[in-house]
């Protein structure tokens, strides 16, 4: 029966608003909006524009689009055999047997028509001339939004907006959660098959995908933040409705923030405001993390690719610095937040990001970003964005149809392949993968010996750098100007809680909250060593002799007192620049400007730039305070570039190796 029913749980007091309305269709033969439902109002009249309506035209992309078409290639048999009469509860409107609701089941009947005994050319015309059942076939508005025939009378007044439009993973598990070729959602829940920003796993999504959202987003109200950086920065990639919009910018040669418009930047439009930002769906009650559509476009996408993916194949520009990117299939919507998003850091070209816009944008000198993001797939797959390295080292396994998608994809793994799974939307890897190319049987290559070995080759560089980084740090700190003035200061992090000892990111003075003033402290370190983060990210472990005591940033964490303080290598700076007297090293006109970039004593700002060192300088082995330094940086970053792309070398082995060697042989000049 047509109403609103509410729902409610007793024990929790949660409850659940359910609108019941009937199903009216909107499939035509000719593909013109019928007079009674959705494409009344959300479709263009290119004939006469002044009588087009204001709503968002989705009729002409619907109309064209994979999933509206699925049912005709089906009952016209181009899609295969397989279709049967139980398939129709996904591929019509209403086919419930269990409710009188004008669906397709309740119409079949007196309509005259009965689903085909043989799948072939002509029998979805005969279907969909058909007045009184042909409206409600196909895959179509309905089947997401819900029946158009609603309680209260009209298809949106005196309902939730969040009941007719949502982007939850949910909506798309109605009918793709079924076993064997339709498991998409069943790969998707898998727990830990996921990064933290795809899934969030399964019952995450179920209750709302908040969870897992970065705390920056959320002020105490629990509302997302109304301004600054991280929403228009972080949400282009850490949340459905961000990358849906980040998506159309891209396409528009837009790697830089969400703008108000997802048009480039120009003078007609900003980077959007939080406001605006809110208004997209990027606020706590509605929020959703990387879902199904967040890279496929349930209406279609006008001159996209395959799968209805909101990018395909080409990328104009990314915010890692590359630009130029085609020939990617259904991989290139994967490097669109699979990259360092810091600009490209290489001998060839240091670039940082402005801070107005988020475009990357060239720097004279080295920048103050010494670490890559998360996800440095990208860059490992072309080979890319190193320091002593040329400038491009491609892999191989760019040549694999849909490169990223080739792999991560369209090859089952073993679990999959024995559930009769035919796709691969977990994302996750297993041994078997190597030998669908590089051998089958007792010889083939699943490699996991070659991770292994590439392993004790990065744990070995990490080392080194910890080593010279140790003797930096060590110099900075027993060397402190008469005046007494040095402050060597650490941001300690806590793997329990998952937080930093400050919320500050940059150090900007003495006595900075939850910095660690280690010349205070007396704590020269001892030793150091690497470890990471529950993302992945590179740590290094300062151990020193007398024990710290330091509180965690995230809400009602314990005071943590350890003598390890795990610390990420930008987050160790100074407040003034470095006697030159470590021996071996040049006295005249080469000082460190603070250990990584830390504020300037002439202005007090965190300025983040060196001064230019030539290149032949810090290659002889005799280099100065400021040219170490910056080695330590550049080794640092090709550390962590490797790091995290995750897969040990495997996606450009000989890219991996090379950086290596070279990070190697140049840290082995430092003192």
């Amino acid at each position: 029966m047509k109403g609103i029913y509410v729902a409610t749980d007793t024990v929790s007091g949660k409850s659940l608003t359910i609108y019941a309305g009937t199903w009216i269709g909107s499939m035509t033969s000719d593909g013109t909006p019928p007079s009674n439902t959705c494409g009344i109002c959300h479709t263009a009249n290119p004939a006469n524009p002044a009588t087009s309506m204001s709503a968002p035209d989705m009729w002409q992309l619907t109309r064209t689009s994979a999933h509206t078409t699925a049912m005709q290639h089906k009952l016209d048999g181009t899609a295969g055999n397989g279709f049967r009469e139980s398939c129709l509860a996904c591929h019509t409107v209403g086919y419930d047997k269990s409710a009188a609701n004008n669906g397709f089941d309740d119409v079949e009947t007196s309509s005259g028509w009965s689903f085909p005994q043989t799948l072939q050319m002509g029998n979805w015309d005969a279907l969909v001339s058909n007045n009184t059942l042909g409206p409600l076939a196909g895959i179509q508005c309905e089947s997401c939004h819900g029946p158009q025939g609603q309680p209260t009378g009209g298809p949106h007044s005196g309902i939730d907006p969040a009941a007719r439009n949502s982007w939850s993973s949910e909506v798309c598990a109605s009918c793709h959660q079924k076993s064997g070729t339709y498991s998409m959602m069943e790969q998707w829940a898998t727990p830990g098959a996921n990064y933290v920003g795809h899934s969030n796993s399964f019952a995450a999504i179920g209750e709302g995908s908040y969870e897992r959202f970065p705390a920056s987003f959320i002020t105490a109200t629990g509302a997302v933040i109304p301004q600054g950086a991280n929403l228009k920065a972080c949400a282009r990639c850490h949340s459905a409705q961000g990358f849906a919009r980040y998506a159309r910018q891209l396409n528009a040669g837009e790697s830089g923030y969400l703008t108000s418009d997802a048009l480039p930047l120009s003078g007609n439009n900003h980077p959007a405001t939080g406001t605006e930002l809110r208004a997209i769906g990027l606020a706590a009650s509605s929020v959703e993390p990387q879902t199904c559509a967040a890279c496929h476009d349930p209406h279609g996408n006008a001159g996209a690719g395959q799968h209805q993916l909101r990018i395909y194949d080409a990328v104009p520009s990314l915010v890692d610095g590359l630009t130029g990117i085609t020939g990617m299939g259904t991989g290139a919507i994967c490097i669109a937040c699979h990259n360092s998003a810091r600009g490209e850091h290489s001998d060839f070209a240091q670039m940082g990001l402005d801070f107005a816009t988020g475009r990357p944008l060239p720097q004279p000198t080295l920048v103050s970003f010494p670490k890559p993001h998360n996800s440095t797939q990208a860059e490992m797959m072309f080979g890319f964005s190193a320091y002593f390295m040329p400038r491009y080292s491609p892999s191989a396994h760019l040549a694999i149809a849909d490169t990223c998608a080739g792999c991560h994809v369209k090859l089952p793994t073993a679990n999959q392949r024995a559930a009769h799974q035919t796709s691969n939307h977990a994302m996750a890897t297993d041994s078997t993968l190597c030998a669908n190319c590089h051998g089958a049987g007792s010889a083939a290559v699943d490699g996991e010996a070659l991770k292994a070995a590439n392993q004790l080759q990065l744990t070995s560089v990490q080392q080194l750098f910890a080593s010279k980084l140790l003797t930096t740090l060590a110099h900075a700190i027993q060397n402190v100007p008469v005046s007494g003035a040095m402050v060597v200061a650490v941001r300690p992090y806590d793997a329990v809680s998952n937080s930093y000892s400050s919320s500050q990111s940059s150090y900007s003075g003495a006595g900075l909250s939850g910095w660690v003033d280690l010349v205070a402290t007396g704590n020269t370190p001892t030793s150091i060593g690497f470890t990471r983060t529950q993302t992945g990210t590179p740590l290094i472990v300062l151990n020193v002799p007398n024990a710290v005591t330091f509180t965690p940033t995230a809400q009602g964490a314990a005071p943590v007192t350890t003598t390890a303080l795990a610390v990420a290598y930008e987050s160790i700076a100074t407040n003034q620049t470095v006697p030159n007297t470590l021996p071996g090293w040049p006295t005249a006109s080469a000082y460190l400007y603070s250990v990584w970039g830390a504020p300037s004593p002439a202005t007090g700002t965190d300025t983040g730039n060196f001064p230019t060192v030539p290149q032949p300088q810090w290659l002889t082995g005799n280099m100065g305070a400021v040219a170490q330094v910056q080695t330590l940086m550049k080794a640092g970053w090709n550390i962590a570039l490797l790091t995290n792309d995750g897969s040990l070398g495997l996606h450009n082995p000989s890219f991996f190796n090379a950086t290596l060697s070279a990070t190697s042989a140049t840290l082995e000049q430092l003192p």
